[in-house]
């Protein structure tokens, strides 16, 4: 099922933007804009509490247990 999202008060020089990187896609401004939705979707916001749940499960599944300490140890070593 689709649905409908309608964005009000959109200023013209973005709306113009946008119309211009559709057309150099070849794309309606429709389908562009949807293409970009799409890319978003995988990714949520560093604020997101999706983003730390999503970071705590792959640490986690992984097994890691990497502290702070062996990161600034290893980078350390780097610069010698």
């Amino acid at each position: 099922m689709k649905v409908r999202i309608v964005i009000e008060d959109v200023p013209a020089e973005i709306h113009e933007r946008l119309v211009r990187r559709a057309e150099l896609r070849g794309k309606s401004l429709q389908e562009f804009l949807l293409d970009e939705l799409e890319m978003l979707v995988p990714y949520p916001t560093i604020s997101n509490k999706e983003w730390v749940e999503q970071a705590r499960a792959r640490v986690k599944a992984s097994g890691s247990r990497v502290t702070a300490e062996d990161i600034l140890n290893a980078r350390d070593a780097d610069r010698k």
